[in-house]
């Protein structure tokens, strides 16, 4: 299916792939391993974790992960070469392969994605593997010469191809070859690599490293042995213990011959434990579970643990290589509640774990307010190794006697990419098997200070957030450990804090947002709505919300017999509060929980601003932001960015920024004035949005339409709710600006919900996820629910069917229009005054009038006109 023009650099690279017939320990193998990763799902950031599962040395195996991954269909790792220009780190061993989703791996003969269902994800990601860039070479130029795939016989192309576009498809000014192996097309378009690509392949195969020595890889032998018994895994001790132990091993027949029986020994930091005759029966590469008599390990040591299979089948075993498997097991210290942490020092009795044995966990000066405070933080700005995790864990602890458990500890980090923090716990002292998650925030809800592109470094107490959370779920049980596990997303700093494991009831009470008034309302005596929270151990009867308008007088509003539950949330209403027209600074504090001192107060306060404006307006209504927009309001909380007035191809549209916004969460309103929906019999509204999503980004910002009946006390209802990729126009890599018409969608709303309500209000809000910048212009209200409503350019259109006149209007602002119909005697049949006319649609009845030639005369303000219309029965 090549077409004509490419047939002449279209090539054959003759690279045959073996499945392993040899593992890393020389046994026996169909190169297939499965491994339950105790995960659902897989991220890139999850890249080092996922992979250190099952790994075999990247200089002898091609590493195939296939799994559930959720943000890609596959990637691969670029080879090390000096010799070709384009190939981007990292190149790390331990990582070095391709990941593939489980969807898109294999042939038609699975459930795969019916787009990609022949293969052809592993046929590119390989093509990375050996050295082969995008063939638009990731950049939006046409230029063939500093910017592109490095192969000189692929046409320049700006852009990926997705879908299976028909042939030619031009860009460049020359045909794209869309059915090469390195494009986004489906895997029923792909068919060729070029020639320039195959050269570039072979240079890679005899030069790079871990490549060349691929065509020699022991993995391409048949082992040759027939008694062998291969120690395949240690199922216990594992790297973390509580004490004692029951070793067990996972072993395996790596020979030709049936294995019956064998003898393994067990040592203990070189000391024999015990030697052991078992009875089997595996047949060639089937594997079984083996365990030994108990051994203990003491308390805060590190010990080796050896295993050695010394016989198979009543002989010396067949081959030394997989026969010996060590492991260092450190056993925890015990601790007794209450525990804590301060970091002046690390604890001789915690633990830091750094599996990847690079950058990790370290006591450095962090500002938090209290002189010479000291913290533990890691170097995320500087570490590399995405997907890497670092835990700091705690003691043992035994809760057996123990009802209320606490865990409190302080944070600090300022977002810069997608660093995550997890808190683990794990009742087995092994953080490789089961844990339960209490604690798992990333990106901007791991923020306490503002983004910033330089090294975070906590300058005041005000960057710091405190966490408390309960354990109770572990009370009463013996073994309980917890560890603070950062996944490296090479973003910036983060610091930890004292830290403390208490028993015991506490008293803690969260003020969680305001719900009413919205943003913008026009109610001026306003009735304020908390969300409250109990984050305490005990239930919370009684409570006091203190509340200031503008910095000026401090109220205080008590609430008894609340009986909020531990966990539960529930909304209070206040009195109502006098605001003024305009922006108004509104302060709650909750205080005196259960009439004593809350446990962490610094969740108790919130200060937001209130917008009061009482403007109103009725439809038809157009509002396309050229000049001043006032009584529309736009509103965004604190410093956060917010929608502005921009020169675009539209003359002046709104635009929110997101492309330079870091600060994935914010929020911007644009809302209407109070509208009266209590006339029309129908309504809708038109709009246009411009957004292009960022190419290589998975960050997609969200536009939501919220609708008000109370003037704005409460959006209660949703009416849009649509991300960044369901209102692209197209796929860019820089900062998007629309040029031409083609860059807008003009969309449509339903609004009859509203209808009948009197002060009813429109909000459009945007959410940024630093993915692109999005604009809005041309909001057009209708007395109309019609989706395609007649379009016309002049002020108004007059057309007939053969009983009536239907009369289109289009007019730059709202007025009265004065309509006359005569008749040819010069009779006036028709004399009506069309009020607050915009955009409407009349339809006027001439059913009682006979065929004929009539006049309609029209006066739009000071404009008079006159139009022959023929009515024909």
């Amino acid at each position: 299916q090549t077409p004509n023009e490419f047939l002449g650099v279209a090539g054959s690279i003759d690279i045959e792939f073996v499945m392993a017939k040899q593992d890393p320990l020389a046994s026996g193998t169909n190169g297939i391993v499965r491994v339950n990763g105790n995960q659902a799902s897989w991220t890139y950031s999850d890249n080092v974790q996922f992979k250190s599962l099952s790994y075999w040395p990247a200089e002898n195996y091609l590493n195939i992960w296939v799994l559930n991954m959720t943000d890609y269909l596959g990637y691969a790792q670029f080879p090390e070469s000096s010799l070709l220009q384009g190939l981007d780190p990292p190149f790390d061993s331990n990582t070095d392969g391709v990941a593939i989703s489980y969807k898109v791996y294999g042939s038609g003969a699975f459930n795969l994605d019916p787009q990609y269902n022949k293969g052809r994800t592993a046929t590119h990601e390989i093509g990375h593997f050996l050295g082969l860039k995008h063939i638009w070479g990731d950049q939006s130029t046409c230029s063939n010469v500093n910017f592109t795939d490095y192969v000189q016989d692929t046409p320049p192309q700006s852009s990926s191809t997705n879908n299976c576009p028909a042939h030619p498809l031009a860009q460049c000014s020359t045909p794209k070859m869309f059915q090469n192996y390195m494009d986004y097309t489906n895997d029923v378009c792909m068919n060729l690599f070029t020639q320039g690509q195959i050269a570039r392949m072979i240079v890679v195969l005899e030069n790079s490293p871990r490549r060349l020595s691929l065509l020699t890889s022991p993995g391409l032998l048949e082992p040759i042995v027939n008694d062998d018994l291969g120690i395949k895994e240690i199922i216990s001790p594992a790297l973390t213990s509580c004490g004692p132990e029951t070793p067990t091993l996972n072993v395996s027949n790596d020979g030709a011959n049936l294995i019956t029986s064998a003898r393994i020994l067990i040592k203990l930091n070189g000391v024999v434990q015990e030697i052991k005759d078992f009875t089997l029966n595996l047949d060639k590469l089937a594997t079984v579970n083996v365990s030994f008599g108990g051994i203990n390990l003491a308390e805060a040591t590190t010990n080796t643990v050896s295993f050695e299979v010394l016989e198979t089948n009543g002989v010396p075993d067949a081959k030394a290589s997989n026969n010996i498997k060590t492991i260092t097991v450190k056993v925890a210290a015990k601790a007794s509640l209450p525990i804590s942490a301060t970091f002046t020092s690390f604890p001789s009795n915690w633990s830091i774990e750094n599996p990847d044995a690079a950058l990790t966990w370290q006591v450095i000066p962090a500002a938090n307010g209290t002189p010479g405070n000291k913290a533990m933080y890691i170097n995320l700005r500087s570490y590399e190794n995405v997907g890497a995790t670092d835990r700091i864990v705690t003691p043992l602890l035994d809760l057996s006697n123990f009802s209320n458990v606490t865990l409190k500890f302080d944070r600090a980090y300022a977002e810069s990419s997608g660093d995550q923090l997890k808190v683990l716990v794990s009742s087995s002292c092994n953080y490789e098997g089961p844990v339960t998650e209490i604690f798992n925030k990333s990106g901007s809800a791991l923020s306490t200070a503002p983004a910033t592109g330089s090294s975070f470094v906590p300058a005041n107490a005000s960057q710091w957030v405190t966490e408390i959370i309960s354990l109770n779920q572990f009370a009463g049980q013996p073994k309980v450990q917890v560890a603070f596990v950062i996944v490296n997303g090479y973003g910036n700093n983060l610091f930890l804090d004292n830290i403390t494991i208490t028993s015991g009831d506490f008293t803690d009470i969260t003020l969680l947002s305001l719900e009413s008034p919205s943003p913008v309302s026009c109610e001026s005596n306003s009735t304020p709505i908390l969300r409250v929270k109990n984050s305490g151990s005990v239930l919370i009867n009684s409570f006091k919300i203190q509340s200031s308008v503008n910095n000026g007088f401090v109220a205080s509003q008590t609430f008894t017999n609340t009986g909020l539950a531990t966990g539960e949330e529930r909304s209070f209403t206040l009195n109502p509060m006098l605001l003024k027209s305009g922006t108004n600074d509104l302060s709650f504090t909750l205080v005196e929980p259960n009439g004593i001192i809350d446990i962490l107060p610094t969740d108790n306060s919130i200060n937001v601003m209130r917008v009061i404006n009482s403007s109103t307006d009725l439809i038809p209504l157009r509002q396309n932001f050229d000049g001043s927009f006032e009584p529309w309001t736009v509103f965004s909380k604190d410093q956060e960015s917010e929608w502005v007035s921009v020169s675009t191809n539209k003359n002046t549209s709104l635009v929110y920024e997101a492309f330079s916004n870091p600060n994935k969460g914010e929020k911007s309103w644009l809302v209407s004035p109070t509208l009266d929906f209590s006339r029309p019999l129908k309504a809708s509204v038109f709009y246009e949005v411009s957004y292009a999503t960022r190419s290589g980004s998975p960050n997609n910002d969200r536009l939501q339409i919220l609708s008000s009946t109370d003037c704005g006390i409460t959006f209660d209802k949703v009416l849009v709710d649509q991300s960044g990729d369901q209102l692209a126009i197209k796929e860019v890599t820089g900062s998007w600006a629309p040029n031409s018409t083609t860059d807008w969608k003009r969309l449509y709303l339903n609004l009859d919900s509203l209808l009948g309500y009197k002060d009813a209000r429109i909000a459009f809000v945007v959410t940024n996820d630093n993915g692109n910048n999005l604009y809005l212009d041309d909001i057009e209200f209708f007395i109309d629910d019609d989706p395609t409503p007649l379009t016309i350019s002049q002020p108004y259109a007059i057309y007939n069917s053969p009983l009536d006149f239907k009369i289109t209007f289009n007019l730059p602002e709202r007025e009265d229009v004065r309509l006359q119909i005569y008749n040819t005697l010069g009779q006036v049949v028709v004399d009506n005054i069309l009020p607050e006319t915009l955009n409407q649609t009349y339809q006027v009845d001439m059913t009682n009038q006979t065929s004929g030639l009539y006049i309609v005369r029209m006066q739009i303000g000071d404009q008079l006109t006159g139009t022959k219309v023929f009515l024909s029965h």
